[in-house]
């Protein structure tokens, strides 16, 4: 009889999942919030085997949501992000074991911190709802020092639920903020010195600071080396300025996590030191009386070729460089290799990249021509050698700087025009679609430039 009771008292203390009834899964998992990340919470799911995990969230004020299942393992470290600010969620593990079999834990509350000071009060987002993919920026002043955090994340509804906001990147200057979402989900991030690799709840994973002095963009072509854009000067006598001026070039190189350099190409030994066919480059710094000849201002690894491709915004130009040889493979633009024969040509372009199905995208700033900025994207016979515009989205107005454009997984195209821009228009994201409608629009305001976006997803939804 007395066994028979403690068993009753037993079975009506233990826990059980709402849903179906059976017993919460007792295991041991912790919640912690993370130093870099005031909107992230940290979860630690320990198990007796290998099995995947997956948190649920949800609040009073937020539908449900869950992160991406982490594969089988007995020991999970899983960030939690998407939260919105000074918000209490419930967080629950799901166990999914290797029989197709699923249990709950028990359920455990964590309040998000405020956003730190600095972001940006006029942000706003249009045609969207809650499905998981945040968009992450990093809106800055472009020639001042910066009190905004380095990176915020924007979900659908236009709530920030992802901050990057190290002390020591506090304050800097330059608007060259960007990441960029990798297989593993972890984030490449462009800092003042180099790149990091983080976690998406901000833990710095690996740092590559190049010797040369990095500007614009730095790529990862393996865990152990860098390949990343630099400058170095010559003094030459220009036909353009009919003096002889110090001119800035460009270099690709390439380091090892060391930072010895295992590689380098310059402009200079490639290029005609004499082109300057641009209105931004036939103005001599008035501070240095240097010009700035190529100014790269995107770097790319094309794997299936095995070479960089590299936006130059002051040839209006594209290249291709060999990765082994240096060899300039191809230049496409105005007075290149390629014969134009659909569309127009771009001009101060942003963010060129080759995509796997042989086209070209990139952000057409569009200094040098009438009409707005835009994204475009190129079909190039490179036996021919031709170029034919196959796609392009007006933004709607100038803007003269920065600018990205992202192929995304559906097909669509996320368009950031984020630079300098017609009197009255906010930074600008837009996703669109095949078809140029805009299926969803991110807005920045405060005068804050946006240098790159890039669509992330770290949740699902149920």
């Amino acid at each position: 009889m007395r066994q028979t009771l403690l068993l009753v008292l037993l079975a009506a203390c233990t826990p059980v999942d709402e849903e179906t009834g059976e017993p919460l899964l007792d295991l041991d998992w912790q919640l912690d919030a993370s130093d870099t990340s005031p909107l992230a919470a940290l979860a630690r799911v320990e198990l007796d085997e290998p099995a995947e995990v997956r948190i649920e969230l949800w609040s009073d004020d937020v539908d449900p949501m869950r992160t991406i299942p982490a594969p089988p393992r007995d020991v999970h470290g899983i960030d939690v992000i998407g939260m919105r600010a000074e918000t209490t969620y419930a967080l629950q593990p799901v166990v999914r074991y290797p029989d197709g079999d699923e249990r709950r834990a028990e359920i455990q509350y964590f309040t998000t911190g405020a956003l730190p000071e600095g972001t940006p009060d006029a942000i706003w987002a249009s045609g969207g709802q809650a499905d998981g993919l945040i968009t992450v920026v990093g809106p800055a002043e472009a020639r001042s020092a910066n009190d905004s955090p380095y990176l915020i994340g924007v979900d659908r509804e236009g709530f920030v639920v992802w901050v990057y906001d190290p002390d020591e990147l506090r304050g800097e200057r330059g608007a060259d903020r960007a990441a960029q979402w990798l297989h593993d989900g972890n984030l490449r991030v462009l800092v003042p010195d180099g790149v990091r690799v983080i976690t998406p709840g901000g833990e710095m994973l690996s740092e590559y600071s190049p010797p040369s002095g990095m500007h614009h963009d730095g790529t990862l072509l393996d865990i152990d080396h860098l390949a990343y854009l630099a400058r170095e000067t010559q003094t030459l006598y220009v036909d353009q300025f009919d003096a002889t001026v110090p001119v800035l070039g460009d270099v690709i190189a390439v380091t090892d996590q060391d930072a010895n350099e295992v590689w380098r190409w310059s402009a200079f030994e490639h290029l005609d030191p004499q082109r300057f066919p641009t209105a931004t480059s036939q103005r001599l710094d008035p501070n240095t009386g240097s010009a700035d000849w190529t100014h790269a201002n995107s770097l790319v690894y094309d794997m299936d070729r095995d070479a960089y491709i590299v936006s130059l915004r002051h040839q209006n130009w594209v290249i291709a460089v060999d990765a082994t040889s240096g060899e300039v493979e191809w230049t496409l633009g105005a007075e290149g290799d390629f014969a134009l024969e659909g569309g127009q040509w771009f001009t101060s372009q942003h963010a060129a990249r080759t995509l796997r199905d042989g086209t070209l995208l990139m952000f057409d700033n569009g200094n040098d021509r009438e009409g707005n900025s835009r994204a475009v994207r190129y079909a190039l016979d490179e036996q021919a050698m031709t170029a034919t515009e196959v796609w392009s989205f007006d933004v709607g107005f100038s803007a003269g700087n920065l600018g990205d454009a992202d192929l995304l997984p559906n097909g669509s195209v996320l368009v950031c025009a984020g630079g300098q821009r017609d009197a009255g228009n906010d930074a600008r994201i837009a996703e669109v679609t095949e078809d140029g409608e805009v299926a969803w629009e991110l807005g920045v305001g405060d005068d804050l430039w946006v240098y790159r976006a890039e669509q992330v997803r770290w949740l699902d939804v149920p």
